[in-house]
Formats: C-alpha cells, structure tokens, sequence
C-alpha cells in the first residue's frame, strides 16, 4: 500500500481546505462531537486536525477550564491553524471574552505519544483523519497511553463498505490495466468489523460502530475536484505508483469519471460514516 505524499501540499491547498472543511468535514465532526456530552473543563487532544476548524469548535465547549491540543502532519494547515487562533483569541479579548486555551503543532497519530506525557488527555478525537494514519495498531497504541483511566476515542471516518467520493477514482483503478499495480490505494478506510479488531487490539473498548448516513452535495465538477485535492492534500491526482506510461491515462479517466457525476444540476452524494466512542480497558 503507497503511503500519501505530504509534500504535494500547497498554500492553495491548505486555504481550499479550510474553506471546504467547513462545508464537510467539520460538520461530521460536529456530529461525532455532539455524541461526547458536556466537554467543560475537559482536555482534548485533536489527531490530524488540519487547520484547526473543530479543534476551535472543542476549545469554545471545553470553556476557561478545558484546554485543546491539535496535531496535524502538514505544516502549512497549522501555521493557517494558528493564524486563525491568534485571530480569534484577539476577536475575543477585543470583546472581553476569555481566551481559548488551544494550540496546533506539527506531528502525527503515531509520533503523539512523544509530543505528550502519558495520561495527558480525557478525549482524543480523529475526525475524517484514521484511513490516513499509516500504521494504525501504532497510532493505537500511543493514544491508549495518552488518555487518562477514563478517557475516551472518538473516530469519524467514510466507511469502506459503502459509496465515499473516491470511489469513481478507486473504480477507474480496479480496470484491468491497473489492478495489478494498485495494492490497496494510499488511504486505509475501514470497515466496522476492522475498526472493531484494530481497536480491540489496542485494548480500547467500543461498545457500538454507528454507520451514520451523510448526505453532501458539491455545486459543480470544479468544487468536487477542489475538495477532493484539498482534502487529499494534492494526492488525488498522483498516480506514481502506477507504471509511467500509465499514469496520464489513470489520471484522463478519473477526471472524466468525476465529470460525468456533473449534470449541471449539483453533484449529491450519500456518505457513509464510521462512527464511534471508544474507552480504555
């Protein structure tokens, strides 16, 4: 399985990205948020938080007694990240509201257990962000030792069983001429029977996966294409893992697969997510 290039991002992508996420993925990620309860006071640790959109929105609901940490990989989506705080924390005390305790820095899942000592967190959220980990049972692992006795996983993420808006791409990929050369594509979505092993492995207990129905619709094949490069950080469209004489058909064919979902009328499509809460045992 190709591991995703992280330096195909771009200042373009990272600014796309923070205003399709609000479109999106911050609103699943409300909806996971909206399953954790009163978050006052508590400590949150948010794993792949691009620009910080939700980790903001945890910060707001923790209040003056909570505090938020965000890590993401790409370097350009926290400096925009921070930016934004920096923003608002001003926006705030303008209005003499308490500043938000919340910080963005580099890193991913698996290197998180280093950035923080163990026990630091009540909740640690992955939202839109588990199929990109690279070595999930790692990531795991790190993050049971990050939650403190009565800590709590939350994950949302597109379920591999059902329709999600790579699905044109990995069609055109599953072709008889490049099969062969494609051994599993560069993200890991699960299904709720892996989920369920991975987390149990990690000794991490989840009692329910939800598979929560999402609908979204993109006005057009430019605003599809731009959420599908922001939100893969430029990977969409590479194909290097293909042979070279293949890599302009693969991309030809998936463009026009994606075009042809345009019929001048929006681009609906029903999502499938993953949800679920899971607890340390």
């Amino acid at each position: 399985m190709a591991n995703a290039r992280l330096d195909l991002d771009t200042d373009q992508l990272a600014q796309n990205y923070e205003e399709i996420n609000k479109i999106y993925q911050f609103q699943s990620g409300k909806m996971l948020v909206d399953k954790l309860g009163d978050l006052t006071g508590l400590r949150i640790l948010d794993l792949g938080c691009g620009t910080g959109t939700l980790t903001i929105h945890f910060a707001k609901l923790v209040g003056p007694t909570g505090s938020v940490s965000g890590t993401e990989p790409l370097a350009k989506r926290v400096a925009l990240g921070n930016e934004t705080i920096a923003a608002e924390n001003k926006k705030r005390k303008d209005e003499s509201k308490h500043e938000l305790h919340v910080s963005l820095a580099v890193g991913t899942a698996e290197n998180a257990v280093g950035m923080f000592p163990a026990g630091s967190f009540d909740i640690i959220c992955m939202n839109s962000v588990f199929h990109w980990v690279q070595d999930q049972a790692a990531a795991l692992a790190g993050i049971r030792k990050l939650l403190n006795e009565s800590g709590r996983l939350a994950i949302c993420g597109s379920s591999k069983e059902h329709y999600h808006p790579q699905s044109e791409k990995n069609r055109v990929l599953a072709g008889e001429r490049y099969r062969e050369h494609v051994p599993g594509g560069i993200a890991r979505l699960s299904t709720r029977s892996t989920l369920h092993s991975l987390l149990q492995d990690a000794n991490l207990l989840s009692r329910t996966i939800d598979l929560v129905p999402y609908e979204v619709t993109f006005p057009n094949y430019d605003k599809l294409m731009e959420f599908e490069m922001a939100s893969t950080f430029g990977n969409f469209l590479d194909f290097r893992f293909l042979p070279e004489n293949l890599r302009k058909p693969a991309e030809l064919e998936v463009i026009e697969a994606y075009r042809a979902l345009d019929k001048g009328a929006g681009i609906p499509m029903t999502v499938t997510l993953l949800m679920t809460i899971a607890k340390k045992f």
